[in-house]
Order: C-alpha cells, then sequence, then structure tokens
C-alpha cells in the first residue's frame, strides 16, 4: 500500500535516514557542524539517545530492524550477518512500493552482512583511490553522489527511501579544518557532505523527511580505551539524534532515552506505513521519550581476548554493567555497591542469546579489510570468559598501533607488510603494555606473528615460537597442517612434471608454497 502523502499534488516524498560513522554526541555544534544545527533548529532533537552497541554493524542492523543487538544477530564487523528471518526497513518501504536506495562507505556494511535486503539500489562499492585502503571504504563526497545520481533516476511521482552511510569521523582522519582538531574536522566534513545531499533532493524539488544519527561514538583515551568497541560507557554509546522535516510539530528538545532502534517505527509512521513488529517505538509527536530499559552491548573483548561479554541495561538508576567486576554507572561515575541482586534483575530481563557462534567465516579478504579499517578479527565467541574487559583494555589499543602502520605499506608488498606487522605485535608490546593479560593476549598476538614468520620464509621460527611459549595444542595443529600442505607439494608438482602449463595447478602451487612460508617461491609462479 502505497502512503497517503501520495495524495498531494507535490512530487513525492523522500524519506532519509544519514548516519554519521563514529560521532559522539558531545562533538556537534560549535562551529563544526552547521548543517546539523539547522536541522535541530527546525526540527526535533533527541538529547539523550543512544546505540545499541559500539560497532558498526551491530548499530546500523539495529537502525534498520528496529532490534536490540541480541535479537538480529549481527553481532560484530565482519563474522556475522544480520539473521534473515529478521525483516528491515528496506523491505517495509519497498513492499509499500517506494523506492529503495541504500549507499555505504565501509566494507564493514557490504551487502554480504545482510543489510540490503529491501533496497532497489545498494551501492557498497569502496573504489575511492584516495582511502589508505581503497575497497575499505570511502569518502562522503563520492557516496553522496552516488545516492544523488540514483534519486535522480527515480520517477517524481514515486516516494523513495534513502539510507547514506558517511564513514569520514572514523579513523583515519584526512580532512583538516582550521580551528577544529582532526577529530571534530572530520565530523565538519560529514555535516558539509550532508549540506551537499539535502541541497541536491531540494534541486529535485522532492520534500524531504530527515533522521540524521551516528552509529556510536569515540571514546578518545577516556576509561583508556582509544577509539571505540570495547566498553559500553556513554562516551561511545550517546550518539546525536535529530528528526527535521514536516509533520513534527514545534521544534524542541527531547529528553529521555530514545534509542537508534526507534527510527524504524518512527520513520515507518513518518511516511504513513503501518508498523512492522520491532523493540524499539516511534518518536513522532513526543515531548518526552517514556522511561523503559535499554540494552546495550559489547562483545568484542570477549570475541578477541576471552573477557567477559559487556552486557547492559539503562534505566531510570543509570547504567548496569554485567561483567566479571559489575558496575554501575550514574552520571559517569561508578557507585557500584553490591547489589547482585538489583543487577540480576535487570540483566536477566534481556535476553541476551549468547554465546553465539559467528555466522560468517572470515575470508583473507575481510580480514584484510577489517584490519585495513583498524579492526582486530575474531576467533570463536565460545571462549572462556574469565577475565574482565577492564583488564585488557591496554590490548583494545593494539590493533591501532598494528593499523596505523600496516596503512602506510602498499599491499602489493606484502611481504613488508608482515614484517612491519611482526615488529608492531612482538611479545614485548604485550608483555610491557599489560603484563596482566599476557595470558590472553599472548596466544592471539602469537599466531599473528606466525602467519608473519610464515609469509616471511621462517617456518622453522614459527613453529619454536609456539614450543617455547607453550602453545602445544596451535603446534600439533600447525604440524598437522604443513604435513597436508607438504602432501599437496608432491601430489601438484607430479601433476605439473605431467603438464608443465596447467595453470590451476600453478595456482594451487602458489597458495601451498605461502602455507608452507615459502613466499618467494609462491611469486615466482605468478605473474
Amino acid at each position: 500500500m502505497l502512503s497517503l502523502l501520495l495524495a498531494c499534488s507535490e512530487p513525492a516524498p523522500v524519506v532519509l535516514l544519514v548516519s554519521w560513522d563514529t560521532v559522539r554526541w558531545d562533538h556537534v555544534g560549535g562551529g563544526a557542524t552547521p548543517v546539523l544545527d539547522g536541522l535541530a533548529a527546525e526540527g526535533v532533537s533527541f538529547t539523550e539517545a543512544r546505540t545499541t552497541c559500539p560497532v558498526t554493524l551491530p548499530a546500523h542492523a539495529s537502525m534498520l530492524t528496529g532490534r536490540s543487538v541480541a535479537h538480529h544477530g549481527a553481532r560484530m564487523n565482519g563474522s556475522y550477518v544480520l539473521d534473515p528471518s529478521v525483516p528491515t526497513l528496506g523491505e517495509a518501504f519497498q513492499d509499500a512500493g517506494w523506492a529503495t536506495g541504500g549507499f555505504v562507505s565501509a566494507s564493514v556494511l557490504a551487502e554480504r552482512y545482510g543489510l540490503a535486503r529491501g533496497f532497489d539500489r545498494y551501492d557498497d562499492t569502496l573504489d575511492d583511490p584516495r582511502v589508505a585502503r581503497p575497497g575499505s571504504s570511502r569518502h562522503g563526497d563520492r557516496t553522496v553522489a552516488s545516492a544523488l545520481d540514483w534519486l535522480g533516476q527515480v520517477p517524481e511521482d514515486q516516494p523513495a527511501f534513502v539510507f547514506v552511510h558517511l564513514y569520514d569521523p572514523h579513523l583515519p582522519r584526512d580532512h583538516a579544518v582550521e580551528g577544529l582538531d582532526p577529530y571534530r574536522a572530520e565530523i565538519h566534513y560529514a555535516d558539509a557532505r550532508t549540506g551537499e545531499l539535502l541541497e541536491g533532493i531540494a534541486a529535485l524539488e522532492r520534500p524531504v523527511r530527515v533522521a540524521l544519527t551516528s552509529d556510536h561514538g569515540e571514546s578518545l583515551g577516556a576509561h583508556g580505551e582509544k577509539t571505540h568497541g570495547w566498553f559500553i560507557y556513554d562516551t561511545t554509546m550517546r550518539v546525536p539524534l535529530v528528526l527535521s522535516g514536516p509533520g513534527l510539530g514545534a521544534p524542541r528538545e527531547v529528553a529521555g532515552r530514545a534509542s537508534v532502534i526507534d527510527l524504524h517505527a518512527t520513520l515507518l509512521e513518518w511516511a504513513g506505513l503501518p508498523p512492522v513488529e520491532a523493540d524499539g517505538m516511534s518518536l513522532l509527536g513526543l515531548d518526552a521519550v517514556p522511561a523503559r530499559p535499554l540494552a546495550v552491548e559489547s562483545v568484542m573483548a570477549a570475541l578477541n581476548f576471552g573477557a567477559a561479554p559487556l552486557f547492559g541495561v539503562h534505566d531510570d538508576e543509570g547504567l548496569w554493567i554485567s561483567s566479571k567486576r559489575p558496575e554501575h554507572i550514574v552520571d559517569g561515575q561508578d557507585i557500584w555497591a553490591g547489589d547482585a541482586a538489583a543487577l540480576a534483575q535487570r540483566i536477566d530481563a534481556q535476553d541476551w542469546a549468547w554465546p553465539q557462534e559467528p555466522s560468517m567465516a572470515s575470508s583473507e579478504e575481510i580480514t584484510a579489510q577489517l584490519e585495513a579499517l583498524g579492526y582486530m578479527t575474531t576467533e570463536s565467541a565460545l571462549v572462556d570468559a574469565g577475565r574482565d574487559a577492564k583488564d585488557l583494555v591496554e590490548l583494545s589499543g593494539l590493533t591501532i598501533e598494528v593499523w596505523s602502520v600496516l596503512r602506510e605499506v602498499p599491499v602489493a608488498r606484502r611481504v613488508a607488510v608482515w614484517e612491519v606487522l611482526y615488529a608492531a605485535v612482538g611479545p614485548e608490546l604485550v608483555l610491557e603494555r599489560a603484563p596482566s593479560v599476557a595470558d590472553l593476549g599472548l596466544k592471539a598476538v602469537s599466531l599473528r606473528e606466525v602467519q608473519a614468520l610464515d609469509a616471511l620464509g621462517r617456518p622453522e621460527e614459527a613453529s619454536q615460537l609456539l614450543a617455547v611459549r607453550g602453545l602445544d595444542e596451535a603446534l600439533e595443529a600447525r604440524r598437522r597442517e604443513r604435513a597436508e600442505a607438504m602432501a599437496l607439494e608432491t601430489a601438484i608438482r607430479a601433476r605439473l612434471e605431467q603438464v608443465p602449463d596447467d595453470e590451476v595447478a600453478l595456482s594451487d602451487l602458489a597458495v601451498v608454497l605461502r602455507r608452507l612460508g615459502r613466499p618467494d617461491e609462491a611469486a615466482a609462479l605468478t605473474p
């Protein structure tokens, strides 16, 4: 059913959802975001809005489904996908006859992760040569241009839902603005691109209803966290959320616990479409958001280093965090008084669906994209949750340091990349900076070192490394894998003796040689 909005004589409306990546609620305004400020002055600003998870994929999945992370299944970048049984905002608009377009700026929102369902056009082409790793992200000017190009082809009598994701405030920070620090300069860049998007829609003479928010904030060193993803404090969970357009009533600020899960119901009601079952609520017409518990989470430390997952609930008494050392956060301070019953009452009322095995195996391509964006890759959700994430925060910065040097090395120089990696994540770094977590961090770091040593053609050193660090299970698995690879090498070479120009065999041999830590021989087999 088409919206009642189509009954008017003007061109059909556009419902626009703009998501700025990595924008803290308290770093907008002050000259950095004139476009957002203008939208807020004319519309409705929700002053206590929060995300569901401080990670890009889970947060956006919550926006587009109205579900908590546990209920939509896209739990972490790179290794989880949206549950195919969960309906999306794109599908709701598409089923109602609207044109639907999604335009994203980072590989963690690529089509493979499930958010593309319901979009007539979902543009995840990340071919921008100006970024550190083309194919992992693109600057917002390209994303906005793609969205406007598509919208210009939509018949003016067909309403359109447009989702635009701007990644620029996330590391790396490539745009400078006089008078602004590097982080706020990137926020200003996203704001300017949003202005261009709105100007382009205005040029099409389309009435527009805008929702502008962010997927999560940035810790900027608070709590020992350099970026985001590790903790669920307001530094990374509280985000801007603004609605602007017809049908909102008088401009105002609205207090209360709004959430990105509310965008689903809000945009459907604003478009005149029927509601779809979800965890959120519509924010239209509110002068204050009704009191309700909000579930938030992060399992990054659990997936990467075996910590306990962080599950939290916001209510009228603050933020309650379940972990090995529980917390009760009020006005940014931990006032935990040992009330385990009060914590359990709140946490147990939520369905966390944990543990949850990853729903997508990481390929070399996905791993490279994650590392290019500054994310650690995950091994398994089923780990011993024996430590508190607060004890492991030193390791949260480890991947940032690795990434910051890797991004300076051309992709073609693969051995050079591994040389940098080996130097950056050696055992001394972990032991010196986080001696209390060496038992957990050492395995993850060791396996990366083994990869590096193999790529450098030093397989014996790699095996010795595992033996010295007592990683017997990993050492035995390595021995089996190497024995299998050596057998494969023998078989492939026998085939090549019969058919020297067998391209498939030559390609397979190159793969096997790389597995055996002989990159120079592998490189000699490929042009």
